[in-house]
């Protein structure tokens, strides 16, 4: 490699490492966009009437499921400090999950299952998964993103 070419990669790689730093967000600023969406997540669910009923369990899951899916995909294309991203992950791990259990609880109420029986098995399964990611919002230090909903 002549040194012209041995110069121009190493300036592209300071550019690139400069770059980088540049945008990296701190643990601050992190908490800060995160507890923003999650505040926006808990207001828009107050405009969703809660159940009445477990008869009206699937009206409620399918009103608050497009709120609940924004929420994970603006949290999930936030820029997350490298101290963080483990505790973050783990976070939307679980959410993604409960997602697709909420998913799959409209389509057996969409088939006709027992509202009841349904909700039960949705609460059994999914009450676990909310608690991990409840204590990973907590160690994370984002009080907003703690039992949104």
């Amino acid at each position: 490699m002549t040194c012209a070419r041995v110069s121009a990669c190493a300036a592209a790689v300071a550019l690139i490492a400069a770059t980088s730093a540049a945008s990296a967000v701190s643990p601050t600023q992190y908490r800060q966009k995160a507890s923003a969406i999650c505040r926006t997540t808990t207001f828009k669910l107050k405009t969703v009437k809660p159940p009445t009923s477990t008869a009206d369990l699937n009206r409620f899951l399918k009103q608050a499921l497009p709120i609940f899916t924004a929420q994970y995909l603006a949290l999930r294309r936030l820029s997350v400090p490298r101290s963080l991203r483990v505790l973050h992950g783990r976070a939307l791990t679980a959410e993604k999950i409960q997602l697709d259990g909420i998913r799959a609880g409209i389509k057996k109420l969409d088939a006709g299952a027992d509202p009841t029986a349904t909700f039960n098995a949705m609460d059994k399964k999914l009450s676990p998964i909310g608690n991990a990611e409840d204590a990973a919002w907590r160690k994370l230090h984002i009080a907003a993103c703690v039992s949104v909903g």
